[in-house]
């Protein structure tokens, strides 16, 4: 990079349960060196030669200075022990990463030399002082900070992030758990309206454990944020930047907890850090997303019909904003071969059925049958289909990671377009946001051909953004 150049803004995001800034537990007394900061400049002395055991004919010592400041390597005092393991946010790591980590080239500030970053919280995983978990902030473990974002979260993690891609960045950083972030991904994408890149970063491991990978996977993530190889015609969306690969934020699928455990569905990653700035993207995704997503906030309305009437979605003014106290209820129904005689009973659903009318504002079912076809008994189908003609719409796919789309399901019910359920239950609910709930009929069994006619035409709008988001 030039002088001439402009250096990147990068948004740094912390979100919930992220190993990526989860330390080691502090062993208070137990002479494990931790990063600590000098208080004031001191003087060492150090033994010539000894930075690595093949440097030969140096014999003494020399005399260095640790200017006040610096993040050194030290033993940890016997009193020492925090109160949780995560980071607030991401700064403390960026810093470490600079100061302690080196690139391939034996050369420090893999962050600083290609970018200046924010930093930022939105359902991060380490609390502040005052601040209670499983509303300010989220973190995994068997510990009393345990807790797991619920939708309301998720709204206000959207709101968030599209204040920052609103500002002066040049991109996102998105960091949050491995077994999820594929999911915040994909979501993040339908409904942020930026062009701007959203990069997601995990970590395998914890920070600071033997053969952490963060570190890596982050510097590698503002590498393709500098490289601008994102930068498109349309925005290929987010995407996740892990083990030297880019992958797409809506294939991307977890497979085993280690490095290299991310898979890029069907089609396989989007491309190479390696080659990021001589060769570019491997491809191009086609699916709508971001500023040219039909469901980002720029898209929604003020308000749609609900189970219960009418719900405000969006604020008013230049920017709207989600409304974060809408509550959006979207169920998974798994079928599975051999169940006891009886046990598959679908009155579970239909009492699923008349909780969500009374309890939410839009709600709807995904139905995990068969791979790949969806396939089900006939009882769950038919439960499915009266919970479809009750204003609650329901996808059908199958189980895993289907290969491509499958055969059409039965009507009345909407394809998930090759879609695995967890993100058909993503899409299905960004979708209810702008489409509201489907009419509903007076009797779900028999519904009238007038009331069909309305539904199908609401299920039309729906598969039209699963088929193209």
């Amino acid at each position: 990079m030039t002088d001439a150049e402009v250096r990147p803004l990068i948004a740094v995001i912390t979100g919930p349960t992220a190993t990526v800034v989860n330390t080691t537990p502090i062993a208070a007394g137990s002479g494990a060196l931790a990063p600590q900061r000098i208080a004031r400049s001191i003087e060492v002395e150090v033994d010539l030669g000894s930075a690595h055991p093949q440097i030969r004919g140096l014999k003494g010592s020399t005399t260095l200075t640790l200017p006040a400041g610096s993040l050194i390597p030290l033993p940890v005092g016997t009193d020492v022990e925090p109160e949780q393991t995560f980071f607030a946010d991401a700064s403390r790591l960026y810093e470490e990463i600079d100061a302690l980590e080196l690139d391939d080239d034996g050369v420090p500030f893999a962050l600083a030399r290609q970018a200046d970053f924010t930093h930022h919280r939105a359902g991060a995983p380490g609390g502040l002082p005052g601040e209670t978990p499983g509303v300010d902030y989220f973190a995994y473990g068997d510990g009393p900070h345990r807790s797991e974002p619920d939708f309301s979260a998720l709204l206000r993690i959207t709101n968030a992030v599209q204040v920052v891609a609103d500002g002066p960045c040049t991109g996102i950083q998105w960091l949050e758990g491995t077994p999820v972030i594929e999911e915040t991904l994909y979501w993040l994408g339908l409904l942020i309206d930026t062009r701007k890149p959203i990069v997601g970063q995990v970590a395998q491991r914890l920070h600071r454990s033997i053969s952490h990978d963060g570190p890596r996977n982050i510097a590698d993530g503002v590498r393709f944020i500098a490289s601008g190889a994102w930068d498109a015609s349309e925005p290929i969306g987010p995407v996740l930047v892990a083990d030297g690969l880019v992958f797409s934020g809506r294939d991307v699928v977890k497979t085993a907890a280690r490095p290299g455990g991310y898979s890029g569905g069907l089609y396989g990653p989007l491309a190479t850090i390696d080659a990021i700035e001589r060769l570019g993207m491997h491809y191009l995704p086609t699916r709508r997303t971001l500023a040219s997503s039909e469901l980002n906030v720029s898209a929604l309305p003020r308000r749609v019909r609900g189970l219960r009437g009418d719900v405000e979605i969006t604020t008013t003014g230049d920017r709207p904003r989600l409304v974060e106290s809408v509550q959006v209820a979207v169920d998974i129904v798994k079928y599975g071969r051999y169940e006891l005689s009886g046990s598959a009973d679908p009155s579970g659903i239909e009492r699923r059925v008349e909780q969500l009318a009374q309890v939410a504002d839009l709600g709807g079912f995904v139905l995990e049958g068969l791979t790949q076809n969806g396939w089900a008994t006939i009882g769950i189908e038919r439960a499915l289909r009266a919970a479809h003609f009750s204003g609650m719409p329901v996808v059908w796919t199958g189980r895993g990671q289907p290969a491509g789309p499958g055969g059409l399901p039965p009507a009345p019910f909407i394809s998930a377009a090759g879609l695995p359920a967890q993100k058909a239950r993503i899409l299905l609910m960004a979708a209810l946001l702008r489409f509201g709930a489907a009419p509903s009929a007076a009797d779900p069994i028999h519904p009238t051909d007038a009331e069909r006619a309305a539904i199908d035409e609401h299920t039309s709008m729906i598969q039209r953004v699963f088929d193209s988001h």
